[in-house]
């Protein structure tokens, strides 16, 4: 997982920009006057947001009291194919250097092909199209969402716009060799670092995005390329086994800087490099 930056647009224009490309409505021609007429309400519920988000406590930005019309109104605006939402998707998943982050942050296994809002839009529909509520992730991330996003104050998923993620290993991967076959178990750890409060969102953003349990149906991707490289290695290299080992150890930490410290694909090819019976596998394979 690693933070992404969040868009420098105004967000409340942003809402505005949307509403003024919504197509007129022929079977409902007072749509955009709705939408508008909620302008100065919502420009100030926007500021409250920006500030609640500039201090990482959104946890206590309260609903707006609404309509079923205006709360159906304002959920419309929000459409993934929209041409400024993509543009928005776009903005925030290109880097600096410019490297576009196709991968969900959320899991780091899917592409990111649709928004995770923050704030639930069925709770917070005025929130719907603030870019600021609105981050990239895949739709299995998103189906294991609800309205039920925090507890007591503390939310149940990680914000990674303004989560500071640990820079220490808390994923783990135990392995079990059997012959030609290995299996896995992903599992969290505590590190004394990690302050509670973020530990407690951390563990229960894994576990309610079932992020262990979709780690192991994904090592596939992992262990037959990393057994066919070690195999390349050996048959077409003068290099022996501890030698390719600290190449590929190498790789797979350039590849932490680009994912994350708990990249569960690095922490998966570093448990099995690493690992006394790891050979014997790739000679049974």
């Amino acid at each position: 997982m690693k933070q992404l930056e969040p868009t420098t647009r105004d967000h409340y224009q942003f809402h505005c920009d949307v509403i003024a490309s919504t197509r007129f409505r022929q079977n409902d021609p007072e749509f955009q006057n709705r939408l508008n007429a909620l302008g100065a309400e919502l420009s100030t519920l926007f500021i409250q947001y920006a500030e609640n988000f500039a201090t990482n406590d959104l946890t206590t930005t309260l609903p707006r009291v609404t309509t079923n019309i205006e709360k159906a109104d304002l959920i419309s605006l929000y459409k993934f194919d929209r041409k400024l939402i993509q543009e928005l998707k776009k903005e925030i998943t290109t880097t600096a250097t410019g490297r576009i982050i196709s991968t969900c942050q959320n899991c780091t296994i899917n592409s990111a092909n649709t928004f995770d809002h923050i704030l639930p839009k069925e709770v917070y529909s005025e929130f719907s199209v603030n870019p600021l509520n609105l981050f990239p992730t895949c739709s299995e991330c998103n189906s294991y969402k609800n309205s039920q996003w925090q507890n007591a104050g503390i939310p149940y998923f990680l914000n990674l716009y303004l989560n500071n993620l640990p820079t220490v290993q808390y994923l783990f991967v135990d392995l079990n060799f059997n012959g030609n076959n290995v299996t896995t178990n992903f599992r969290l750890e505590p590190h004394i670092s990690i302050a509670p409060q973020l530990w407690q969102i951390i563990n229960s953003h894994y576990t309610r995005l079932h992020l262990l349990r979709r780690f192991v149906s994904e090592v596939d991707r992992v262990i037959p390329k990393l057994v066919a490289q070690i195999k390349a290695s050996l048959a077409h290299s003068n290099l022996n086994y501890t030698e390719i080992q600290q190449i590929v150890i190498s790789q797979i930490n350039e590849q932490k800087l680009s994912y994350g410290e708990n990249f569960w694909e690095a922490i998966l090819g570093l448990t099995l490099i690493n690992h006394p019976d790891f050979l014997a596998f790739v000679n049974a394979n």
